[in-house]
């Protein structure tokens, strides 16, 4: 098993961008890390991204998140309605997200 250390060497923000794909991705994929993280560093910000979300997933991907992250220091929790399964052809759509994003 691969260990991995979240200690910081000085006190910068530490500010985490998590994206996933589909409602439950986040979860799924790095859940755990997330949580170790959250336990160790209590001062995290982290910012939350679903891409895709369905309209019945939407209120179910926000109250995951808001669970996995009630220990941040900071959150925000974006959902957006890109539609699922078309991720390659609406990709100047996704970038033109990553560039909002990147301005943060």
């Amino acid at each position: 098993m691969l260990n991995v250390s979240f200690a910081r060497l000085d006190r910068q923000d530490f500010r985490v961008l998590c994206v996933g794909a589909h409602s439950d991705d986040i979860e799924i994929g790095c859940g755990g890390t997330i949580l170790r993280l959250l336990e160790e560093n209590p001062d995290v910000a982290v910012h939350w991204v679903v891409l895709g979300a369905a309209e019945q997933r939407v209120n179910e991907a926000v109250d995951s998140a808001n669970i996995f992250l009630r220990d941040a220091r900071r959150k925000e929790i974006t959902i957006k309605q890109f539609r699922e399964g078309f991720f390659p052809s609406i990709g100047a759509g996704l970038k033109d997200f990553f560039e909002e994003l990147s301005q943060e």
